[in-house]
């Protein structure tokens, strides 16, 4: 398996696959000549393993059939779904079906306390909104990014940063990986402000300022 447009597998790159399809979803590129041929072992299981973890770590499942663009299309499709070509392939377009199963079995029902925190809050629908980046372990702890903020969860409990000068701060200062390490707050007020406090550490706004400051212990 190889990475394609340059940006990093885990982001939400687009891509230069299908079109006016391309915002919001993820191509991937089977390399062969499938109309003649059909899809190896090898090939099978490279496919489930990478659209059970894509789709896994952003929270949907193998079925259901998501609006994009100008109409609705099964979570994982073909090629020729979308566009005028034979692509992927009559042996592999044939297989989907039994790759959505496979996918499927592969995900089983398990969820993170980072998912279910954020299911309960409305999902996609909810404040956070949109999954953008997919959960992450890293550093003792995982993290997920959305459309309007981040969640950690790490034995200090699960806790979410909005989008904006705390979080920002945060990142600038290697978020997980840095000094602070994990939240262990949501962003409280205080006087004046915001504050959240971390493991090794707090990080507080200054509303009249527009000035953060980072405190380590």
């Amino acid at each position: 398996m190889y990475e394609g447009r340059a940006g990093g597998i885990r982001r939400a790159v687009r891509g230069a696959h299908s079109g006016d399809y391309n915002v919001n979803t993820t191509g991937i590129s089977v390399m062969g000549n499938f109309d003649l041929v059909g899809p190896t072992r090898a090939l099978k299981h490279s496919l489930v393993q990478l659209i059970a973890w894509r789709l896994g770590s952003a929270y949907h499942g193998a079925y259901g059939k998501p609006f994009i663009f100008d109409g609705r299309f099964s979570r994982i499709s073909g090629h020729r779904d979308v566009m005028q070509t034979a692509c992927p392939g009559r042996h592999v377009y044939s297989w989907l079906p039994t790759l959505r199963e496979r996918v499927t079995q592969r995900l089983g029902d398990y969820r993170s306390k980072i998912e279910r925190a954020w299911r309960k809050g409305g999902a996609k629908r909810g404040d956070l909104g949109a999954v953008r980046i997919g959960e992450r372990g890293e550093n003792g702890g995982r993290h997920t990014t959305f459309a309007r903020g981040r969640m950690y969860s790490s034995s200090g409990g699960v806790h979410t940063l909005w989008r904006g000068a705390i979080l920002t701060r945060y990142v600038s200062t290697g978020e997980t990986g840095g000094k602070l390490g994990y939240p262990t707050s949501d962003q409280r007020a205080v006087d004046g402000g915001l504050r959240v406090g971390f493991e090794h550490g707090t990080i507080t706004y200054d509303r009249s300022t527009g000035k953060t400051t980072v405190k380590l212990r």
